[in-house]
C-alpha cells in the first residue's frame, strides 16, 4: 500500500436516513426549543407577526393533534426550497449575515428543519413568496425516514407549485401533524413562558428595531399570551433598577427608583476586581444595559397596597411572577435561553436570598440584560448553542449584573436598619396600623357585605387597633432577653465567619498531615539510611499538629466565652487586653499558615475593660480576617497587619491596620452595610458586625482616609470609658 502512487477506486460517505432522528429527536433538547428554533426562522424571514396555534391537542387520536405555525414573512420561494431548505447544513446564513431589513440571523445553524421532526411525524409547509406569485407546498413523512434500507437522500418529499396564487397574503405556514409528545397545562405552561419571554418587552426595544410579535392560540386550555400583562407589571413595579454599563470602562452609576422617583445612585467601579469563581480581574466586555423591575411583597416595614391599588393586587402580581420571573439576557433584542428562565437562576439570587429575606430573589424580580452580537463578540455560544462560553467575558458580564442587584438588596436592607432604629412602639404601630389600613381598604372595595356590617368591622377594628397600641410597651426584662439573643446571634455568626475563612488552610494542612505517614513508611521499608529525610517529614507534622492546635483553642475560647456570657445573664468580665488581643492574633493567624508580620501595642499594658469577653474575640477576628484576606491579595513580599490599643483621657482607642489592597473610594460608604462584600464569596456581615457590638457599649468605628502604612486600610475605634467598667 504503501507503493501505491494514485489509488485505484474511491470510496464516498453515505446518509442514513436515521440521520433525521440524530438531528432531529436525539439532538434538540426539548419541543420547547424544538418551536423556538421554528420561530427564530420566522424572526429570520423579516416577519412582524407569528402565530403559533394548538389544534385538538387533547384528541385522543395523536394523528388529530396539530400545531400551526404561521408568519408574514417573506416566505419560501420554489427555488429558495431546492437551493437552500432541502439542504442540510447549508452556507446560506453565515453569508447572508443579516436580514433585507437590518435584522442580525439568528437561526445560523441551517438544520433548524429538524426540529419539526422532533415535535411530528408528518410535516406540511405551505409558502407564499413575497418576491413572487407561486404558491408553494411541501409534505414531508418523517416516519419514512424511519426504513433502515434506505438512504436519507433517496427518500422523494411531494411538492406542489401553483404559479399565479389570487391572494397577495406573503409568509410561511408550518403545519406539525401527528405529534410525538402528550401535550398537558403543566407543559403548555412552560412552552407559553418560553415563547412569551423571548422578545425583549416593547419598551426596552431599541427604536430601530422591527417589531416582531408572537401570539400562542390553544383553545383547549383556554390561555394564551396576554401581551398587556407585562406591560402592565412594568408600570406598577415598586422599584425600577438601571444601569448602563458603557463600552471599555470600569466605572458606571445605578439609579434606583422607588415609587416613580429617584432614591438612590450608587457608583460601581470594577477597577482591579478580582473575580473570586476565576480569580482573573474583571475586565471590560462590551456596553451592556441592565434594566430591573423588582416587587417586594409585604414586610414589617413597608406594605405596597396603596401602591398597586386596584389594577394590579398583590395576590395578581404573585400569580404574574410565576410565569415572569427571572433576570433574562437579550441578545440583539432576543432571548438567549436559558438565562433567567423559570429554572434557571443563573445569578444565584435564591441561594443567596437564604442570608437575608431582604436580599433580592429570582422570584421577586423581571430584569433584562441587554448586549449583541456586534458590541460584544467575546460573549459567544457553546458549540451546541444551548448556553453561553463560561469565560473571563461572561464571568465579568455576570459580576456586572449581579453588582447592580446587590445595590437594590443593600438599599433595602438600610431601609429596614432605619426603621427598626425607630422606637419599639413606633415600630408596632406602624405595622399594626397597615394591618387595620389594609383590611379598612378590603372593607370599600368588597360589594357582598353590607353596609352595616362595614361600619361594625370598622369600629372593632379601631378599637383593636387602640388596644393593640396600648400593649406595644416592652418592659425591661423583654430588653434584656433581646439584648442576650442579639449578642449571642453576633458571635455566633463570627465564629461561623471564623470557620468559614479557615476551613482551606485547615483542609490542605489534614491533607498533607495525611500523606506523611505514608511517606515514612516508605522510607522505612527501604532499609536505608534515610534518618534526615524521616526527621524532616516528622518536624512538618509537629508544625501542622501545632497549626491545628492553634485554631482549636481559638475556637474552644470563642465558643467558652459565647456560652459563659449567655450562663452569666450578661454578666461582664475584667479582661487584661495586652493577654487575651496578643493571644487571639497569634493564634489566628499561625493557624492560617500565612506568612504576615503582626504587630500589637497595647499601651498602658496592664489595660483592663470590663466587657464580655465573646465581643472582644469577635471584634478583633472580624477585623483580622478581612486583613488577612487584603495583605493576601498584594503583591508586596512584606505583609504586615498592625494593632494599637491606646488608653485615652475619655476613651479606649483600637487603631487596626494592615498594607493589603486597601478599599476603593467608591465602596467606602457601603462597607458597615450587612451582607455587602468586595470578595465575591464573602459574607458581608464582618464589619456589620463590629459595628453593632460597638454600638451596644456606645462606641463606634470608622475607616481612615489616610491608612497608617500609606497604603492598606486603617480602622478606627474609640469606645467611651465610662462604658468599659462596672
Amino acid at each position: 500500500m504503501s507503493n501505491a502512487s494514485k489509488p485505484e477506486n474511491t470510496i464516498k460517505f453515505k446518509v442514513s436516513s436515521k440521520v433525521a432522528r440524530l438531528l432531529g429527536r436525539e439532538s434538540v433538547s426539548s419541543d420547547t426549543a424544538a418551536l423556538f428554533e421554528l420561530i427564530k426562522n420566522s424572526y429570520d424571514a423579516d416577519a412582524t407577526t407569528v402565530t403559533v396555534t394548538f389544534k385538538d391537542i387533547l384528541n385522543k387520536d395523536p394523528a388529530r393533534r396539530t400545531v400551526i405555525i404561521s408568519d408574514d414573512g417573506v416566505g419560501i420561494t420554489h427555488k429558495e426550497f431546492e437551493k437552500k431548505w432541502m439542504v442540510i447544513g447549508t452556507y446560506s446564513k453565515e453569508k447572508e449575515m443579516f436580514t433585507k431589513n437590518g435584522r442580525r440571523m439568528l437561526g445560523n445553524k441551517g438544520v433548524g428543519r429538524f426540529a419539526t421532526e422532533k415535535l411530528a411525524k408528518k410535516l406540511t409547509l405551505i409558502s407564499q413568496p413575497i418576491s413572487s406569485k407561486e404558491k408553494i407546498q411541501l409534505d414531508v413523512d418523517w416516519g419514512s425516514y424511519e426504513n433502515e434500507n434506505i438512504e436519507f437522500n433517496e427518500i422523494p418529499n411531494k411538492i406542489f407549485v401553483e404559479k399565479n396564487r389570487t391572494t397577495e397574503d406573503h409568509g410561511l405556514t408550518i403545519i406539525l401533524s401527528n405529534l410525538r409528545t402528550d401535550w398537558n397545562i403543566k407543559k403548555l405552561t412552560r412552552l407559553l413562558d418560553a415563547i412569551g419571554s423571548m422578545l425583549i418587552p416593547k419598551e426596552l426595544q431599541r427604536v430601530s428595531k422591527t417589531r416582531f410579535d408572537v401570539k400562542i392560540i390553544a383553545p383547549e386550555f383556554t390561555t394564551e399570551i396576554k401581551p398587556k400583562a407585562e406591560s402592565l407589571l412594568f408600570e406598577n413595579a415598586p422599584f425600577v433598577v438601571t444601569c448602563n454599563l458603557p463600552s471599555n470602562t470600569y466605572k458606571t452609576t445605578v439609579t434606583i427608583k422607588k415609587s416613580g422617583n429617584v432614591v438612590e445612585t450608587p457608583e460601581l467601579d470594577f477597577e482591579n476586581t478580582v473575580i473570586k469563581k476565576t480569580g482573573q480581574l474583571w475586565k471590560p466586555f462590551g456596553p451592556c444595559n441592565v434594566k430591573l423591575y423588582f416587587y417586594p411583597m409585604k414586610s414589617s416595614f413597608e406594605s405596597w397596597d396603596d401602591y398597586y391599588k386596584d389594577t394590579l393586587k398583590m395576590a395578581n402580581i404573585r400569580n404574574i411572577l410565576k410565569d415572569y420571573h427571572g433576570v433574562k439576557i437579550y441578545r440583539d433584542d432576543f432571548w438567549v435561553s436559558p438565562y433567567g428562565g423559570l429554572e434557571d437562576d443563573w445569578l444565584d439570587l435564591e441561594s443567596e436570598r437564604v442570608q437575608s429575606n431582604l436580599k433580592i430573589g429570582s422570584t421577586q424580580v423581571i430584569g433584562f440584560v441587554e448586549i449583541s452580537r456586534d458590541e460584544n463578540p467575546s460573549v459567544m455560544d457553546t458549540t451546541t448553542r444551548e448556553k453561553l462560553v463560561e469565560n473571563d467575558s461572561f464571568h465579568s458580564m455576570r459580576h456586572f449584573v449581579k453588582s447592580v442587584v446587590n445595590e437594590l438588596s443593600e438599599f433595602r436592607i438600610k431601609e429596614n436598619k432605619e426603621f427598626k432604629e425607630q422606637s419599639p412602639k413606633k415600630i408596632y404601630e406602624n405595622i399594626i396600623d397597615s394591618e387595620i389600613q389594609s383590611m379598612l381598604r378590603y372593607l370599600e372595595i368588597e360589594i357582598d357585605i353590607s353596609d352595616e356590617v362595614k361600619n361594625n368591622i370598622s369600629k372593632r377594628a379601631k378599637a383593636i387597633n387602640n388596644n393593640i397600641s396600648k400593649l406595644s410597651k416592652i418592659t425591661s426584662s423583654e430588653t434584656k432577653r433581646s439584648e442576650l439573643e442579639t449578642r449571642g446571634l453576633l458571635n455566633l455568626a463570627s465564629l461561623g465567619i471564623l470557620s468559614a475563612n479557615s476551613y482551606h488552610e485547615i483542609f490542605n494542612i489534614i491533607g498533607s498531615m495525611k500523606e506523611t505517614p505514608t511517606a515514612i513508611k516508605t522510607l522505612l521499608s527501604k532499609k536505608t539510611d534515610n534518618d534526615d529525610i524521616v526527621t524532616f517529614f516528622l518536624d512538618e507534622l509537629d508544625d501542622h499538629l501545632e497549626l491545628i492546635d492553634q485554631f482549636t483553642w481559638l475556637v474552644r475560647q470563642f465558643v467558652k466565652a459565647i456560652g459563659n456570657d449567655v450562663e452569666s445573664k450578661l454578666a461582664k468580665e475584667n479582661i487584661l487586653l495586652q493577654e487575651l488581643v496578643s493571644k487571639i492574633m497569634n493564634s489566628y493567624s499561625t493557624s492560617t499558615a500565612k506568612n504576615i508580620r503582626l504587630e500589637i501595642t497595647v499601651v498602658p499594658n496592664d489595660f483592663s475593660v470590663m466587657m464580655f469577653k465573646s465581643d472582644i474575640i469577635s471584634i478583633i477576628l472580624n477585623l483580622l480576617t478581612n486583613a488577612i484576606k487584603s495583605v493576601d491579595l498584594t503583591e508586596d513580599d512584606e505583609k504586615k497587619i498592625k494593632m494599637t490599643i491606646k488608653k485615652e483621657a475619655y476613651d479606649l482607642s483600637l487603631i487596626f491596620s494592615d498594607n493589603g489592597i486597601g478599599i476603593k473610594d467608591s465602596v467606602m460608604p457601603k462597607i458597615f452595610r450587612p451582607f455587602f462584600s468586595t470578595y465575591e464569596n464573602g459574607t458581608g456581615m464582618g464589619l456589620s458586625i463590629v459595628q453593632d457590638i460597638l454600638s451596644s457599649y456606645g462606641g463606634k468605628i470608622i475607616l481612615d482616609s489616610k491608612p497608617e502604612f500609606g497604603k492598606g486600610a486603617s480602622f478606627k475605634i474609640s469606645i467611651p470609658l465610662k462604658n468599659l467598667k462596672e
